[in-house]
């Protein structure tokens, strides 16, 4: 069998934001980066359990992504209360998922209404020294006599967890840097390139019994959590891939992978649509996803070479069936190539996920 493969290892405090783009994000490479948190925001330190629980707002009733056997995190049922109780010993699985656009270290809507937990982290983003993401005093502002931001680094998506025996099912997207202050966690990745079929990709993914988003989740529950997902599949190494919809996918197992620790302070680079799971190895973690042009160093998706976003696959069956189109569909994030086995296929955009 492959066997996972060691995922690259940087120190934020040396790496720069040439060699993160040149060596990493370009070649779709993973990279487990020490260090990350310290380097990127000031107040890293803070974002502890017991530090949130001190913050007022942590009081405040509000909904919240809540259920013991939900596997996707955005079809989580929500309910009324504090984040004190979400992280509270008696819980079961709860999660704080707060998604938001920001611009230097504030949202970029004044309008949107955010968790003060979010908007005291984005406080700590170091705009004034040059990381790995961004060069100092770019500070994401419009410029409105240019017409264009003073900076494309520091600028995207945010989304904020805090979350009580979570994790995430298998899932993929375009490029993101995952930031954990607190807590371990297990992941699993897996490249496009690295498989034989599309229908591999979807079945690892769930595509058919557990669909990543609002759009596409079905009447009830996806009834697997990242929990049972991890232990059937990582720790017991199960080729029968019970969860697995169709019966010719292949078992984790089988396909190239990568399997890891990140501990408190670690960044992780998910690579452009790379399938990837995560499992808490602790109670609680604190961290949070950094989407759009910060997780691209200030290279705009659109700027980058269009064989960093095209994806060459070859489909096991055929490559203009409804439920392989459905998960490809339209899209500007990337593009996939799908290609039957005998050379003839389609070309179409793909989704990127709106939930995980």
């Amino acid at each position: 069998l492959p066997g996972p493969r060691d995922v690259a290892v940087a120190d934020a405090r040396t790496l720069t934001r040439e060699q993160y783009l040149d060596l990493y994000l370009l070649q779709r490479k993973p990279v487990l980066i020490k260090h990350a948190a310290d380097v990127l925001f000031s107040n890293a330190n803070e974002f502890s359990s017991s530090f949130i629980e001190g913050l007022p707002a942590t009081h405040d009733v509000r909904s919240i992504r809540y259920g013991t056997e939900d596997g996707r995190i955005v079809n989580v049922n929500t309910r009324n209360m504090s984040l004190a109780e979400c992280m509270g010993p008696t819980t079961p699985r709860c999660v704080l998922f707060q998604a938001f656009g920001f611009a230097g270290d504030a949202p970029r809507r004044e309008k949107e209404e955010v968790h003060p937990v979010a908007i005291h982290m984005l406080k700590g983003i170091r705009k004034d020294s040059s990381t790995f993401l961004w060069s100092a005093g770019e500070d994401g502002v419009p410029e409105r006599r240019l017409g264009r931001n003073t900076n494309d680094a520091l600028i995207g998506n945010f989304n904020l967890h805090v979350s009580n025996r979570a994790g995430a099912l298998p899932h993929a997207h375009p490029w993101a840097v995952n930031v954990l202050f607190q807590g371990q966690k297990r992941w699993v990745l897996v490249g496009t390139e690295d498989l034989e079929f599309i229908e591999d990709k979807m079945d690892l993914e769930m595509h058919r019994v557990c669909p990543v988003g609002r759009r596409k989740k079905k009447d009830g529950r996806c009834n697997v959590t990242s929990l049972e997902w991890f232990h059937k599949h990582v720790l017991l190494r199960n080729t029968t891939s019970e969860v697995l919809a169709r019966e010719s996918g292949k078992a984790l197992s089988e396909m190239p992978h990568y399997d890891f620790i990140q501990n408190e302070g670690d960044a992780v680079l998910v690579p452009f649509f790379f399938t990837h799971a995560t499992v808490d190895l602790s109670r609680p973690t604190v961290g949070v996803v950094m989407m759009k042009a910060v997780a691209v160093a200030g290279a705009p998706e659109r700027r980058l070479p269009e064989a960093a976003r095209t994806l060459h696959v070859t489909a096991r069956g055929d490559p203009s069936d409804p439920v392989l189109r459905s998960f490809v569909e339209p899209t500007t994030a990337a593009h996939y190539v799908v290609r039957s086995r005998g050379g003839d296929g389609i070309s179409a955009a793909t989704a990127a996920s709106d939930g995980i």
